[in-house]
């Protein structure tokens, strides 16, 4: 199972990322603590190209996740 998420790089789109990352993870089968931890990781990941790399330029920004077993 694969999902990509493609949005652009507003600091607003990324509830939605956040919404469908958990989805995936919890489609996955893992624990709730985990999914939060998963989740919060990739939210920072994220903020971290928008401010840093992107420098809040509005850019696309694309996340594909895969389940690998």
């Amino acid at each position: 199972m694969t999902r990509t998420l493609r949005f652009s790089s507003e600091t607003c789109n990324l509830a939605q990322m956040r919404a469908s990352v958990r989805a995936f993870l919890d489609d996955c089968g893992f624990e709730e603590c985990t999914v939060e931890l998963m989740v919060l990781a990739l939210d920072e990941a994220c903020t971290n190209v928008i401010r840093h790399a992107y420098h809040h330029a509005c850019k696309p920004m694309s996340l594909t996740m895969t389940r690998l077993r």
